[in-house]
């Protein structure tokens, strides 16, 4: 069967998008990309490729070869960098310009192979406290991170979003008010302080969700076929089973 194909292409935020456990200590917990593979299924194949600890820099070097091999019928794709790119110091900082740029030969790669439907994914938020005592080896390495260095490559990614006609998906607006929402208790929105848990992954897949409705609705799972008829209606000869 022929199965259009949504890819989504990001740093950690994306590889670890269909992990309900990334620490073994931790509960099972919610997955967007699992949720996501769920709403497209008989729809839309959801093809994921997450890196973690990449920036734009790197993505824009794989996502061809990417696209040779896994881009045939691809006709939605999220770009969802920019979490290691506003790192504040150590090996990960892309100066939010060549970030810019970056994301702009990215679109164009996408768009020279045929996808028109892009999403912008902008990075969420975090808590610091919990990144410096959970991730020793980002330590070790010199990375520093602080959710104000969000801002800018935020806007960045909405300026562009505009400027290209495409669609953004602003995490930021939707964590912060998370965050001032439940003042007590917010840190659970991640496992690790940066990385998704339960909750931050419920308002991911719910933001992305309403962007595709509103954005691309036709690429939306309710607008888009279900494949072949559900086992109730299959009529005894078969004959309307045509895959």
């Amino acid at each position: 069967m022929n199965y259009e194909k949504y890819l989504i292409f990001g740093d950690s935020i994306t590889e670890f998008s269909y992990n309900p456990q990334i620490y073994p200590e931790d509960p099972i917990q919610f997955t967007w990309g699992g949720a996501l593979t769920s709403a497209y299924t008989r729809r839309m194949d959801v093809i994921q490729r997450g890196f973690i600890g990449y920036n734009t820099r790197q993505a824009k070097k794989i996502l061809p070869k990417i696209l040779e091999h896994d881009g045939r019928n691809v006709k939605m794709a999220s770009i969802g960098f920019g979490t290691n790119d506003a790192s504040t110091a150590g090996p990960f900082v892309i100066p939010v310009e060549e970030y810019r740029q970056n994301i702009l030969e990215m679109i164009g790669m996408l768009r020279n192979h045929g996808i028109e439907k892009i999403l912008l994914i902008s990075p969420a938020a975090m808590d610091h406290a919990h990144w410096k005592a959970k991730v020793e080896g980002d330590i070790k390495i010199g990375m520093e991170r602080s959710n104000e260095a969000f801002v800018p490559y935020v806007k960045c990614l909405e300026d562009i979003a505009h400027q290209e006609k495409i669609g953004v998906v602003n995490l930021n607006k939707p964590f912060n008010a998370e965050i001032a929402r439940r003042p007590n208790d917010w840190q659970k929105l991640f496992v690790d302080g940066v990385h998704l848990g339960n909750d931050g992954s419920k308002i991911y897949f719910n933001e992305l969700m309403n962007a595709i409705k509103k954005i691309y609705p036709e690429y939306h799972p309710d607008n888009l076929p279900y494949k072949l008829p559900e086992y109730p209606d299959l009529l005894p000869d078969l004959s309307n089973l045509n895959p």
